[in-house]
């Protein structure tokens, strides 16, 4: 018995004329990725991973994206084809989050990313190395104060203690292999 084995691969090209525009935007705006030299234009062919909430216009030389989600930041490549050559743009967007959570002074507070955190690519792929970090207002947020504790083993679940006055639009942020996940601004009110 003779068996045939077919396999198919593909090859991606590398392209002299490239370029890659690093785009932050926050959850739920719109956005517009524009491709090509429209004048020269002849065909537009754009690659991504995620397809919600998208339209094409201006014969697929505009991507836009309402409504975006942390979920649908990555890689958006299109390859312009003309007649003079062709031209890939890369996109690499990073969609953030601001999520306001209220409490008093002198109450807790409860930031809860697990649910970012499972929708993260590397994680889901698992390429990650590091699962998850968190920051305050930019910097790595120090644990070893008992003003923090996490809820469970994988650090998704930060519980803030004893929040005051200073604790005011604080702004902490889980990450993942650095691409911010999500962003809490903590709104702290009047006292108990």
């Amino acid at each position: 018995m003779i068996v045939k084995l077919i396999i198919f691969f593909q090859v991606k090209e590398t392209f002299e004329n490239h370029q890659t525009e690093f785009i932050k935007i926050n959850e739920q705006e719109t956005i517009e990725l524009k491709c090509g030299n429209h004048s020269l234009l002849q065909e537009n062919i754009w690659t991504f991973s995620e397809h919600v909430n998208i339209e094409f216009k201006q014969n697929n030389a505009l991507l836009k994206i309402r409504n975006i989600y942390p979920s649908q930041s990555g890689l958006y490549e299109c390859l312009s084809i003309t007649n003079e050559g062709n031209f890939l743009l890369i996109y690499n967007l990073s969609v953030n989050s601001n999520h306001v959570v209220k409490s008093l002074q002198g109450t807790s507070a409860i930031l809860d990313c697990s649910r970012w955190l499972l929708e993260y690519d590397g994680l889901k792929n698992k390429q990650t190395k590091n699962p998850l970090q968190w920051k305050l207002n930019g910097k790595e947020l120090l644990i070893e104060d008992s003003k923090y504790e996490f809820l469970n083993k994988f650090n998704t679940i930060l519980k803030i203690n004893n929040l005051s006055e200073s604790n005011n639009d604080q702004e902490y942020s889980c990450l993942c292999d650095t691409n911010v996940l999500f962003t809490f601004k903590l709104a702290v009110g009047g006292k108990l």
